[in-house]
């Protein structure tokens, strides 16, 4: 008998399994599972896909599996999780199921069911907490729009809003402008509205300027060091609301992860730095997030 967690996300998704020896098989990797963007019928056929895939290797049917749970971005109401589980009903799967936002398999890959906080800023930014009683609290991960604030596609923004504003003579002169122009091949920092105005533009697209806005700050840049600043004290603000929300005992653990915080030592030592009158207790992310889904699949049956 097999769990299965799927770690699923906008542009890949990815499985692990365990049995009930707890001997490890995987990954085995999927296309898009995020039910945002994408029509139900292409995320149901890329969930089987990915499931069958594993199934057909170990030889066995649907009805070898003990329980499944996905995490993926884009589940984030009670109708999400029902057309999930419906997906994987009409695709062959008879077991306990559970499906959540990709943010709680981050989390319980590294708490394995203790409290904590865990702090994602990828692309966006997002966090989510757990107490001693099993209340669990999520704050942030709006979207790009009215939110993710700290992420690298804020990050990335605000670049490109300060270099602007830099250019008008509102804030001072900043190394983003010269390292955005080389980036995106233009002449004057003005010509990026053309690249940031591109109808249905990428959100990486902007996220990746926070690499160049941590490059800045490396080398005591101003402004990129208030641009950083900010996005700390923002994921600071989300973690105390987090803990203002729930039971913790002190010293509780903050579980750090995406590509943007622990891509910039200087956003990380930032937060670490206004956490550290809280807790000292901060770590970042070591486990697949897969296997937190894993985790939650055989909890599906105690």
């Amino acid at each position: 008998m097999y769990f299965v967690g799927i770690d699923g996300g906008g542009t890949k998704s990815r499985l692990m399994a365990v049995d009930e020896e707890g001997n490890q098989y995987g990954p085995y990797f999927g296309k898009s599972t995020n039910i945002n963007s994408n029509p139900a019928e292409v995320v149901q056929s890329n969930i089987k896909s990915l499931v069958l895939e594993f199934l057909q290797e170990q030889g066995v049917s649907w009805g070898a599996l003990s329980g499944i749970c996905i995490g993926s971005a884009g589940i984030d109401l009670p109708q999400n999780v029902l057309d999930y589980e419906r997906m994987l009903r009409t695709s062959g799967a008879r077991c306990p199921l559970k499906a959540v936002n990709d943010v709680e398999i981050v989390f319980e890959s590294e708490a394995k069911g203790q409290p904590g906080i865990v702090v994602i800023s990828g692309t966006g930014s997002i966090v989510f907490g757990k107490d001693e009683k099993k209340c669990t609290v999520r704050i942030g991960g709006w979207g790009h729009i009215v939110g993710d604030e700290g992420s690298g596609y804020w990050i990335g923004k605000e670049a490109v809003r300060r270099s602007l504003y830099s250019y008008d003579g509102r804030e001072e002169k900043t190394a983003l402008v010269p390292l955005l122009e080389e980036a995106c091949k233009i002449k004057r920092i003005p010509d990026i509205l053309d690249i940031v105005y591109t109808p249905n533009i990428n959100k990486s697209v902007i996220a990746n300027f926070s690499k160049l806005v941590d490059q800045a700050a490396n080398e005591k840049d101003a402004v990129a060091i208030r641009i950083l600043e900010e996005a700390a004290q923002d994921l600071y603000l989300m973690i105390i609301a987090a803990r203002n929300k729930m039971t913790l005992q002190d010293d509780f653990p903050v579980i750090l992860s995406g590509g943007t915080i622990l891509g910039s030592q200087l956003l990380y030592d930032e937060l670490c730095r206004k956490l550290a009158p809280l807790t000292q207790n901060v770590k970042k992310t070591h486990q697949e997030p897969c296997m937190g889904a894993v985790y939650l699949a055989q909890n599906c049956i105690g």
